[in-house]
């Protein structure tokens, strides 16, 4: 039987992830949804800046949901 090891992200990995998208949305001052999910579209972790519309946390879902499915980036799918 063969066996294949499938990289995850951690929970140390997605907080990592969603400081890196917070300091890069500060500099332009966008407010931003991050959502880190598993390779199921599951959320590991969320992040919602003080001033993002509440809206933005059912787009962010959903473009990672989709790109978890895909298998790709959410930057290939912006």
């Amino acid at each position: 039987m063969d066996v294949v090891s499938t990289p995850r992200l951690t929970l140390d990995g997605a907080d990592r992830l969603i400081t890196a998208a917070r300091a890069e949305a500060a500099s332009p001052g966008v407010d931003v949804v991050v959502h880190a999910c598993d390779p199921g579209g599951r959320p590991i972790a969320i992040a919602r800046m003080d001033a993002s519309p509440t809206f933005f946390n059912e787009i962010a879902h959903k473009k990672a949901w989709t790109a978890a499915a895909a298998g790709a980036t959410t930057a290939s799918l912006a």
